[in-house]
Parts: C-alpha cells; structure tokens; sequence
C-alpha cells in the first residue's frame, strides 16, 4: 500500500493506466473533471458508452484497469465483479450468440487529473458492473457501485455451478423473512420487480413487438425505430402478417 493508503494506491493505477494506453485510447479514456454528461453517465446495459473499451486495449493496459478497478472493491466483490463480466460469455451462448456480447465490452475513464490536487474520479463499467470513484484530497465517495449477474445462477445436477452474488442474494431473503409479515407488508413495494433498471437511458429500452415474446432490447438505432429482440421474432411476426392478409384477401369471381 503506497503512503497515503488507497486514494495512493487509486492515483498510481490510474497513472499507470493512462501511461498504458496509447494515444487514440488514452484521448477517450482521459476526460476533464468537469465533464458533467460524461461522468455522470450511468449505464448498467450493454452499450458504447464514454471510455476507452477494454477489449482494445493491449494485455498490459487491460490489467492495469482490472488493477484500478481492484484498488476500489474488496477481495470478494472483485471476484465477483470479474465474475459478472465473465458471464458475459455464458449469456451470449444462453442467446444463441445473437448479440455478440463479449467479456471486453466494458469501459474506463478517468477524469481530471490524478497528480493534481483538484479533485478527479474514475469509473470502471459495462453491463451489470459500474464502480465510480471520486476523490478529492484524501477523501474518497464509493459512488455510485452497482454489481449485477446474468445468469444469476448457472446450475448443473440440482447443485450452482456460478452464483456469485450469493451472499447478498441470501442476506436479503433472510432480511425479508426476519421482518415477519406485518414487516414485508411495509418493506416490499412492489410484488414484481421492474422489467430493468431506470436510467438516462431507459428511453432506448423496449418490449418486443412479437405477441408471443416477452424480452427487451436496447434499441441503439440511430432513429430508434427497432421493435424486435432478435431477427426471429421479426421473421416470426412478418410470416403471420403475411400469411393474415393471404388468407383474407377477397377470392376473385
């Protein structure tokens, strides 16, 4: 641990990183401070986003980012954020490799300078994984962290083969049964969570025009004119339109 404990240990890896990176990348990944729109981006699907991707990077410049990121969780919630983008890979299999999901589709960024004595944050994110950190003087804000899972469990023989948000997963249900029913009736505001997430973004998220399909996509056309999931589903609906208006169409006499 370097002399001033981890607001050190944090500037030397975002140091080290931005040494890392070359030109192109570090002109993206290097942002000022008062860059408002861009360090306050908060997005937890799978997007571009502001940052320099991982998955561009060289293998040095990739570890120092796991390095900075490692400099703000602990242990157990940097193995389990390693683990959330590792199952970026599983969820691409789970959807038939239809949208290309990839483990280095995550994203750094540093901004302000980290020598000087203005403050400056990081934020390490992508999908299910965003961890900001601001720091000014010896202070650091933790904020905001969010760590999610998809899959949330992946099973083999009735036993988890990947949980890895198990702990808090468990604590929450115990929480919930502790309260008693007068407690939960209190407690629990809804009894369906949100279909996602609310963001800035939200307004690129919608429900799968199919009538037999319940998923939702991110829509990142430019107009945002796209009302399927996936190619399926649009073949799906257009073969029955078409087969409706055949099937309706006046008989000649």
């Amino acid at each position: 641990m370097t002399a001033d404990g981890v607001p050190g240990e944090m500037r030397s890896a975002a140091m080290t990183l931005l040494a890392t990176l070359d030109d192109r990348q570090r002109s993206l990944a290097a942002r000022p401070f008062t860059d408002d729109a861009a360090r306050r981006w908060l997005e937890y699907r799978p997007a571009q986003r502001p940052g320099a991707c991982i998955a561009e990077m060289s293998g040095a410049a990739r570890k120092a980012a796991h390095r900075l990121l490692a400099t703000g969780l602990s242990d157990h919630a940097y193995a389990q954020a390693m683990a959330a983008i590792a199952l970026e890979e599983v969820l691409d299999r789970r959807e038939r490799w239809l949208w290309g999901r990839h483990s280095g589709d995550y994203w750094v960024s540093v901004f302000g300078d980290p020598v000087g004595g203005d403050p400056w944050s990081w934020r390490f994110e992508g999908h299910h994984l965003s961890v900001t950190m601001t720091l000014a003087g010896g202070e650091i804000s933790p904020a905001p962290v969010f760590l999610g899972a998809n899959p949330a469990c992946v099973s083999h023989a009735g036993r988890p083969v990947s949980r890895p948000l198990a702990p808090e997963e468990d604590l929450a249900r115990a929480l919930i049964d502790a309260l008693g029913p007068a407690g939960r009736d209190l407690a629990v505001v809804a009894g369906q969570a949100p279909g996602d997430i609310r963001s800035q973004q939200l307004g690129r998220l919608h429900l799968c025009a199919a009538d037999d399909c319940t998923n939702v996509h991110i829509d990142l056309s430019k107009n945002r004119s796209r009302r399927f999931c996936s190619t399926s589903c649009a073949n799906r609906t257009n073969v029955a339109a078409y087969r409706t208006r055949r099937a309706t169409r006046p008989t000649p006499s």
